[in-house]
């Protein structure tokens, strides 16, 4: 096979075409392209080789370097915050709420900053809890978590008020007092929610556990705190401006009745201040301990009109109650000796029925009588002489025995205990008015006006004899 091959390629190193054949071959060629010629659009290509990138330059200007930049900082350290403010325990951006949570507490420079951002925290955690409760979506693991967050929170603000004691004690004394009011307002908004029949109750419960077991010591702690009362005077100062701003930015989200009802605390609390600087020189003691009174109070009102879910969950007065001045006090007293007086009417006119039908409730009826004008005359004689506590316990004490007697004739009367929640919320006085009171013995009232309390005889009013 190998000489086979040899040869062949021998042999055709000699064959030649002889000039006859070329000639031949040649004119047979062109005749076919004669008669076949190329189409007249045909265009000649040229085929060029295929070049391989390994990477292609850009060229971008730093101005929309910049801009994206820019753009990517604002997504990231403004936009991304902003949207995790609103997350709760479980949601994808809620790991950004607390990494920001860290970092604004970082940037607080004084103990008593820091204290008073773990409280805040402390108030977010529970407002969380609270909103993952009504919505459902409490788990297990998301339970625990919220729970050891809390407590967490609790823990760092003791530890912080304990660190600031060795520093600024008076600071650490404002601390602990707010540490304990807001403790009190979160307690009170958990018991809310554990009252309520339609909420599941078995977070609001662990977490009022885990705030219980430090409230009292806090409240006890907060009010043995050693602070000056000049310190006091200053930060009320302060606080009281903070909290005529807030009452005035939230005039477009609160109601009426709200800032009317906060507005009137404000003003309560003004005038504890001043008695309070009154008595400094005199008993500097009970001066500073009445301010305390007013700081806790203070901050539970600007919890109040900060957070929307206090005011969702509570009432105001459940959290700083009403203070009545003299002048209401002893309004309410007109208005309930006037009631006894015309309830007394009425029943001596039912009497006159009665006496018929059933005499021994008549006899029973006006044995008790001459203690009821006692008491009145007795409630007369303490308004004249602004002895209020003294004539709120007697009125008190004769609408009892009318209610008694009105119900031995069949006649309805003003409840006992509607009178004495009215008084419950004088039990604290503020003296900045004065009023006097008098019978008029023409028209059988007892009137009110200025100057000093004279009350005539009351044996001039009718009453059931």
């Amino acid at each position: 096979m190998k000489r086979f091959s040899a040869q062949l390629k021998k042999k055709a190193d000699n064959i030649r075409l002889r000039a006859a054949e070329k000639r031949d071959l040649r004119e047979r060629l062109v005749s076919y392209m004669e008669y076949h010629p190329l189409p007249a659009d045909s265009v000649k290509i040229h085929s060029e080789p295929v070049q391989m990138e390994f990477f292609k330059v850009f060229h971008i200007s730093a101005k929309y370097i910049r801009t994206a930049m820019a753009m990517t900082a604002v997504f990231i350290f403004i936009i991304t915050p902003f949207l995790a403010e609103k997350t709760v325990p479980g949601d994808i951006l809620y790991p950004v709420k607390g990494l920001t949570e860290d970092i604004r507490g970082s940037l607080n420079l004084t103990p008593y900053e820091k204290v008073a951002w773990e409280t805040k925290r402390l108030e977010r955690r529970v407002a969380e809890a609270r909103l993952l409760e009504k919505e459902g979506k409490l788990t297990p693991e998301v339970e625990a978590g919220v729970l050891v967050a809390v407590q967490g929170h609790k823990s760092a603000a003791e530890a912080q008020i304990k660190s600031l004691q060795t520093t600024d004690s008076d600071g650490a004394g404002l601390a602990q007092m707010t540490f304990s009011s807001v403790l009190d307002v979160q307690t009170a908004i958990l018991r809310s929610d554990i009252s309520d029949t339609t909420a599941i109750g078995t977070l609001s419960v662990a977490i009022t556990s885990v705030l219980e077991a430090g409230r009292s010591d806090a409240k006890t702690e907060g009010l043995n705190a050693p602070v000056s009362f000049e310190r006091l005077m200053a930060q009320l100062e302060i606080e009281t401006t903070r909290a005529y701003e807030l009452l005035t930015s939230n005039e477009s989200v609160a109601t009426a009745s709200e800032q009317s009802d906060t507005r009137r605390r404000l003003t309560d609390l003004e005038f504890k201040i001043k008695d309070a600087s009154s008595k400094h020189e005199s008993d500097p003691e009970e001066a500073v301990s009445e301010l305390r009174t007013v700081w806790s109070d203070l901050q539970k009102l600007i919890t109040f009109m900060t957070d929307i879910n206090v005011r969702q969950s509570v009432s105001i007065e459940s959290l700083v109650p009403i203070v009545l001045t003299s002048e209401e006090r002893k309004e309410i007293l007109v208005n309930k000796y006037e009631a006894l007086v015309a309830d007394l009417v009425r029943l001596d006119n039912a009497m006159e029925i009665m006496i018929i039908m059933d005499p021994d409730s008549v006899e029973t009826i006006k044995s008790t009588l001459p203690e009821v004008n006692d008491l009145i005359t007795l409630a007369t004689s303490s308004i004249a002489s602004s002895s209020l506590a003294e004539a709120e316990v007697t009125i008190v004490s004769a609408r009892v025995l009318i209610d008694s007697m009105m119900q031995m004739a069949g006649i309805s009367a003003e409840s006992s205990e509607d009178i004495l929640d009215d008084f419950d919320k004088g039990s604290t006085t503020s003296s900045h008015t004065n009023t006097e009171v008098e019978v008029d013995p023409d028209d059988d009232k007892i009137i009110s006006s200025s100057s000093t309390p004279t009350i005539t005889n009351p044996s001039t009013t009718p009453v059931a004899s």
